[in-house]
């Protein structure tokens, strides 16, 4: 099992370092979590924001687990309560895999014919080669035969035919859009927590918008994958509320765009429950981290004061600038935004210790396990 710790440096420059790779005799939850107190015991770390884990029953209760020691230790923030970040990228995977098996028959057989694991980059290649898969299929007996071998007990599916590679090349043009997700996801060189929940938008919007498709391969791989981001993402309550707050830090974005976001995916009664539970837990958090400051400026909250920065755009945030009619605010050289901009050669940041710390602590959350 990989650990990897992230962390924001006194020059706002996001850290990732791998600070355990070991062996664990079994995945069960208590082992896991025991293992990870381990380390972090030997490292000497005491107070740990979050921890970002994939989906599994057995993590789950290894993210329990750590919140009772993390608790002992006065190490947590508020009580260790939003401690489970689920995996972004592993979620993307789940769902994507759900429309994969409304094709599987098709992607099973290019797959058996190139042997590659990777779905996005098997098929983005493969359809390349189409016409020499035909050319193997009429002069090869070989590759003919290769098919009709049986793999534990059933015949292999294959060689692919025109109405596989019709799906395919509707399906990789679709898959390259998740892949871009995980990768957003899984970033390790810049922040990804003020961005996570602004793609989880995304992904409810196209989902949305491929189930209304007129091609009615996509629209019921849409359908079977909405299903899925449902049961993750479905509901706000399923998502860690640090993600939301990561939105509002964000000088960009705050409260406003927050809002907007909601009302994009839930009813009126949602939206105003939401908003009413990310303000306390700002709150929450302000009292935390003021709590073990002397800091008798720290009287006011800064955050209209810091200066706009840029950051690349797309159809949601568009759509929210638009709506607004702050296009105006957004630079035309666009500088892409990586997590210190607005903290960094801030003046009245000194001032404001307690808040830099929180905010440290707050944009160093993961969204994604990358090593796990």
């Amino acid at each position: 099992m990989c650990i990897t710790a992230h962390y924001i440096d006194a020059k706002w420059n996001l850290q990732k370092k791998i600070i355990s790779f070991s062996q664990i005799a079994n995945h069960k939850g208590d082992n896991i979590g025991k293992l990870i107190e381990s380390c972090l015991i030997e490292w000497g770390i005491e107070k740990v924001f979050t921890v970002t884990m994939d989906n599994a029953s057995a993590n789950d209760v290894a993210a329990k687990f750590l919140k009772r020691r993390v608790n002992a230790w006065n190490g947590s923030v508020l009580g260790g309560e939003h401690l489970h970040v689920r995996c972004g990228a592993h979620i993307v995977n789940l769902i994507v895999n759900d429309g994969l098996q409304k094709l599987h028959d098709s992607i099973a057989a290019i797959r058996n014919s190139v042997r590659w694991n990777s779905t996005s980059m098997m098929l983005d290649v493969a359809l390349k080669f189409e016409k020499a898969f035909t050319r193997y299929e009429e002069e090869d007996d070989k590759f003919l035969s290769f098919f009709i071998e049986k793999e534990n007990g059933k015949k292999m599916i294959g060689p692919p035919t025109s109405a596989d590679w019709e799906s395919a090349s509707v399906f990789v043009k679709f898959l390259a859009t998740f892949y871009e997700f995980t990768l957003k996801f899984s970033g390790t060189l810049h922040v990804t927590s003020n961005n996570f929940y602004h793609e989880i938008c995304e992904i409810h919007a196209l989902l949305n918008d491929l189930a209304d498709a007129n091609d009615p391969l996509l629209s019921l791989m849409a359908a079977s994958m909405k299903d899925k981001y449902d049961k993750y993402w479905g509901h706000a309550d399923n998502i860690n509320p640090l993600l939301f707050v990561a939105v509002v830090l964000d000088p960009r974005y705050k409260m406003k765009y927050l809002k907007y976001c909601f009302e994009a995916v839930y009813d009126s009664a949602t939206v105003a429950r939401l908003i009413v539970k990310v303000e306390s837990i700002l709150h929450s958090l302000y009292t935390h981290y003021n709590a073990g400051s002397d800091d008798v400026n720290a009287k006011e909250v800064i955050g209209d004061s810091l200066p706009k920065v840029v950051a690349g755009r797309n159809r949601l945030l568009d759509n929210y600038m638009q709506k607004q009619h702050m296009e105006s605010v957004w630079s035309k050289n666009e500088e892409k935004h990586d997590g210190r901009k607005f903290n960094e050669n801030l003046d009245d940041f000194n001032s404001y210790d307690f808040l830099a710390e929180g905010n440290m602590d707050n944009v160093s959350a993961t969204g994604a396990a990358n090593d796990n």
